[in-house]
């Protein structure tokens, strides 16, 4: 799982029973594959993350770049934590709002490292038998 402060390292809280307990602060993980739209200049795409940046709507609240990756046939992924679905919409949405166009393809799902995903599955095996 990924966390804010990562399963690894609890954030300790006091209940009303004045006992610790342990709480996790959790975000979600998520892949986004894009395609550029080719027919937009790059200076068109520099001046949409100059708007971004000097409105400081990129990334949104909510929202930590992990890894934000580019090919020369104009597609890449972003990796990105988000605290929820609506932080996640709005990191990808916010290109598309500041400029028409910008993407031609996106594709966003929740994501997870696999040796996290290995037990999940053998999970789901062994139920089935």
């Amino acid at each position: 799982m990924v966390g804010r402060a990562g399963l690894s390292d609890p954030i300790i809280g006091w209940s009303s029973h004045n006992r610790k307990d342990i709480f996790w602060e959790i975000t979600m993980l998520f892949l986004t594959y894009f395609e550029l739209k080719e027919n937009m200049s790059d200076q068109q795409r520099l001046q949409i993350a100059d708007k971004l940046n000097s409105a400081k709507l990129f990334p949104p609240e909510g929202v930590t770049i992990v890894r934000w990756d580019a090919t020369p046939d104009a597609w890449g992924i972003v990796l990105f934590e988000a605290d929820s679905a609506a932080d996640a919409f709005r990191a990808i949405d916010v290109w598309r709002a500041a400029g028409t166009g910008f993407f031609s393809v996106t594709k966003t799902a929740p994501a997870m490292p696999i040796q996290d995903l290995i037990p999940v599955a053998a999970e789901i095996q062994q139920k089935l038998g």
